[in-house]
């Protein structure tokens, strides 16, 4: 429960009062602070990706988008519009800025700007396979998987993963399991991603029964791309039924077209 202000002890008070004095303090310290750089000359800025290794063709980039945001002097919002360039690269975690005034009079700018880890080479490894071929040339332009140059998290090679995972069971191989390794490469925040992709084998089709009421003509399995004993795949499935409509739309029979079943 609060008490009210005029029973409120008298040092409560005062505590309350000192860090409310406090806190205006801080607040024209910083106004001060920014005071002193704004519409001063800015001469030099610098990128600074922190540790051993630099990105001189990168830092080059992101100078170029702070200089067109900044324009000629310093002002505050014009820090923020550079900051925001940088994010919008979506290639950034964090940024800190820092300033200070040379011995000309004019403002001297460092960004220190923390990377995210990006893939600079995506490779995927196709192991045992059972069943149609599975090339690794099919996952990666067919599927939306990592680019070189991405920006990277658990997620997104979890995700990467799960499509990998989806598009084999879409062919048929329930058993697929998909793994993914990280490595270092020459440049920090840079890495190589490795999908190893083990189908196992493909599922075979036991039975495939075709029903349709009021419909006597046998429809030949050599008109079907699924085979008893053959290989499963949704592909072949959705191909069949377009063809077994077909075989219906021909011989007149449009409303058992639409009735047509299968049973695998």
């Amino acid at each position: 429960m609060s008490l009210p202000v005029k029973n409120m002890p008298k040092t409560i008070r005062l505590i309350r009062a000192f860090f409310g004095v406090a806190v205006i303090l801080v607040c024209s310290l910083a106004a001060v602070a920014q005071s002193q750089y704004d519409k001063q000359r800015i001469d030099s800025i610098e990128i600074n990706f922190g540790g051993t290794q630099a990105n001189l063709p990168l830092a080059d980039q992101y100078r170029l988008l702070v200089k067109d945001a900044l324009g000629p002097v310093y002002s505050a919002p014009r820090i923020r519009d550079a900051i925001d360039a940088l994010y919008s690269t979506r290639r950034v975690d964090t940024i800190t800025v820092a300033a200070t005034l040379n011995s000309s009079g004019g403002v001297d700018l460092r960004f220190d700007v923390k990377r995210k880890t990006q893939a600079e080479k995506v490779t995927v490894v196709v192991g045992t396979t059972i069943g149609d071929k599975v090339l690794e040339q099919d996952l990666l332009f067919k599927l939306n998987l990592l680019t070189p140059g991405t920006a990277i998290t658990d997620q997104t090679l979890r995700s990467n993963a799960d499509e990998i995972l989806d598009y084999l069971r879409e062919r048929g191989f329930y058993q697929s399991e998909v793994t993914y390794e990280r490595r270092p490469l020459q440049n920090e925040n840079e890495v190589g991603v490795t999908f190893r992709v083990m189908p196992n084998a493909q599922a075979k089709v036991e039975t495939f029964d075709i029903k349709i009421d009021g419909y006597s003509k046998t429809i030949k399995p050599g008109d079907l791309k699924l085979k008893v004993g053959g290989n499963y795949s949704r592909e072949r499935l959705v191909a069949d039924l377009a063809k077994i409509r077909e075989i219906l739309r021909e011989d007149d029979f449009f409303a058992a077209a639409r009735r047509a079943s299968y049973r695998l």
